[in-house]
């Protein structure tokens, strides 16, 4: 059914994932996860273009020496992980000027988490955010991938909202107009705001090229 109807899949491992992480215990129990979705993928005959989402991972008092071991260790990770990984930038602890560093090292796609950026972004605009994160992505790789959000009323800063924000969406899409990119909604609602998402996009010349002939 995913590939009758052309369908993208990407996953999306838990937060204990950690390569870089100090720990032996704990970077063996992260590749066997990571393995284990590469395997699934690989066993779906999808291609390159799925692909597996994680967070670089914490800074343990040293962040630069805590990126140097996730790049050390991603050199060593199994092809079939490598060519699927892909890390987005965080609200707290690596933001996107932080992931673009280690994709210079090791060619790792980096997938832009607009709300994240919004958040701790370094003064890069949201343009200029979207486009050095393409960037990074090879052919290959399928189209960029953005995961979208927004703050979650009276909620603690980096909480991502129950439900789409229409108007800001709305002006999301308008804003990156001269990009093309697949969106990952992070929405507490999922479907209800995914279809809400649907209907602001249709007027959208880019989702108009994907739906033809659906």
């Amino acid at each position: 059914m995913i590939r009758t109807y052309d369908m993208r899949i990407s996953m999306h491992p838990d937060q204990f994932v950690l390569l870089n992480s100090p720990k032996r215990e704990v970077l063996e129990n992260s590749i066997s996860e990571l393995k284990y979705h590469a395997k699934l993928l690989d066993l779906m005959g999808l291609d390159k273009s799925a692909k597996i989402q994680i967070h670089v991972g914490g800074v343990y008092r040293k962040k630069k020496e805590a990126m140097e071991r996730f790049i050390d260790r991603y050199k060593y990770l199994p092809e079939n992980v490598r060519e699927r990984l892909v890390i987005e930038n965080d609200e707290r602890l690596y933001s996107l000027v932080d992931c673009l560093s280690i994709d210079n090292s090791t060619g790792i796609p980096v997938l832009l988490d607009v709300f994240h950026h919004s958040i701790l972004g370094d003064g890069i605009t949201q343009l200029d955010s979207l486009k050095l994160s393409q960037w990074t992505w090879l052919p290959e790789d399928g189209i960029p991938v953005v995961d979208y959000s927004t703050q979650q009323g009276g909620a603690r800063k980096g909480k991502h909202t129950e439900s789409i924000d229409l108007e800001h969406f709305s002006d999301f899409l308008r804003v990156s107009s001269s990009y093309d990119f697949d969106i990952m909604l992070e929405i507490k609602d999922k479907e209800l705001s995914a279809q809400s998402a649907i209907r602001v996009a249709q007027t959208d010349e880019r989702f108009s090229r994907v739906t033809k002939g659906c």
